[in-house]
């Protein structure tokens, strides 16, 4: 009996034995396949990671550019300040070379300054900008055990459209994972943000009226085309734009500038890059004259209503004959043209000239001469069908309405003096 539980000890000792011996082989076995999966596992973490820093860039970008631009408009209206030629303050290693408004909007997008000074209230981009937003990525690598370094290689704003912009820029990045030694690398990664101006403000307004309560947006207009008195009125009360192959653009506003500036228009080109065809850039409006005298601004009633050329001055002879409202309006021929607006009296001063001397308006357009000499009359001749000459005495006036196309030459010799004068005037379709 003692030699056969001898034997069952031996047997159980060497089961054991070989069991031991199993499990052993078995753990020995897995331990690659456990460490490469977690290694695995940790390399698809970066790599989500590292995705998910270029996504949030996007944000920041298009978060950055809209508090920027948001920032230098204000300031512009409150101040009077333009930024045609300002030069970016940089805080960063970023090769920067562009100067004016897109310069001002790319300092606060980086360093939250504008003339190299901390924007007041500071929380309006502090935690805002392009340098913060590193840092805050840098810190949510180290909570997950990588070291990351993002670094901004170049930015650029540029124009699309009258009511719309691209900011594009380059990222470095580099994500380490402390753990197991897994990296990700990636040089001059593109980030193309697109940001709507629509509800932003036109500084140009309260630039140009020295008036900061004559706020108004950059709404594209939904009304129909501009052709007549009704649809004009629509126009000024709505206060909103429409592209304009000779407006200035966004940019220019924000410089201070009432002509379109072909530097813009050149910078757009850029976006050919990356597949997009830019648009014509300009935009304008129709200032309301009379608000402007209400406000105690400037109110000059000669002047085409259209924006720009209010604030540059251009003199308008043409207003509408059957007006219900803003019965002040005027525009100018060449705008006259473009839209094509019907019942306009377009008025011609005489002297010892014709003022203006040369007019491109609307076939229907009537024009209206005016004698402003106290003491001589004029032999007025136009070489239209129909008419005949006519003396309009001093102070006096004569009017035509053209219902033909083409070019004319009224002509007006002065009695008793004898001057003589031409001007030109053209019928367009």
């Amino acid at each position: 009996m003692k030699e056969k539980g001898y034997v069952y000890t031996l047997i159980i000792i060497m089961f054991v034995l070989i069991l031991l011996s199993l499990i052993s082989y078995y753990f020995v076995l897995s331990q690659p396949v456990i460490s490469e999966a977690i290694a695995k596992m940790r390399t698809d973490e970066l790599y989500y990671f590292a995705e998910s820093v270029k996504m949030d860039y996007d944000r920041s970008l298009s978060v950055a550019c809209q508090r920027s631009l948001v920032y230098v408009i204000d300031n512009s209206i409150k101040t009077r300040e333009t930024y045609k030629d300002y030069e970016m303050h940089n805080c960063t290693r970023l090769h920067y070379q562009t100067n004016g408004s897109q310069a001002a909007a790319t300092e606060l997008m980086l360093c939250g300054t504008l003339h190299g000074i901390p924007v007041q209230p500071p929380d309006f981009m502090e935690n805002h900008t392009l340098l913060k937003w590193s840092e805050r990525i840098a810190d949510q690598g180290l909570e997950q055990n990588m070291l990351v370094d993002a670094e901004i290689g170049s930015i650029e704003i540029i124009p699309y459209d009258p009511w719309t912009i691209y900011v594009v820029s380059k990222l470095d990045l580099s994500v380490y994972d402390t753990s197991n030694a897994t990296f990700y690398r990636g040089y001059d990664i593109p980030v193309v943000s697109k940001i709507e101006l629509d509800t932003m403000e036109d500084p140009l307004y309260a630039v140009e009226t020295g008036n900061p309560d004559l706020i108004r947006y950059f709404t594209p207009c939904n009304t129909t085309t501009p052709d007549n008195s009704t649809a004009v009125a629509a126009w000024i009360d709505s206060q909103c734009y429409r592209m304009s192959e000779h407006a200035p653009s966004f940019f220019d506003r924000l410089d201070g500038r009432v002509n379109k500036s072909e530097y813009y228009t050149e910078q757009s080109q850029k976006l050919g890059k990356i597949g997009i065809t830019p648009q014509s850039l300009g935009l304008e409006s129709l200032v309301d004259v009379d608000t402007f005298a209400a406000y105690n601004a400037s109110a000059w009633y000669n002047l085409s209503w259209i924006d720009f050329n209010y604030w540059k001055k251009t003199p308008a002879y043409c207003s509408f004959t059957n007006a219900d409202s803003h019965k002040r309006f005027k525009i100018d021929g060449e705008h006259a043209v473009e839209y094509n607006m019907k019942n306009l009296n377009c008025s011609v001063l005489f002297t010892t000239s014709f003022t203006p001397d040369t007019l491109r308006v609307p076939v229907n357009t009537t024009i209206t001469w005016i004698n402003s000499l106290k003491a001589e009359s004029c032999n007025l001749i136009v070489d239209a069908s129909g008419w005949t000459a006519k003396d309009v005495l001093p102070e006096e006036q004569a009017y035509w309405t053209f219902n033909e196309t083409g070019t004319y030459h009224p002509a007006c010799l002065l009695s008793p003096s004898a001057a003589f004068f031409t001007s030109t005037i053209e019928i367009t379709p």
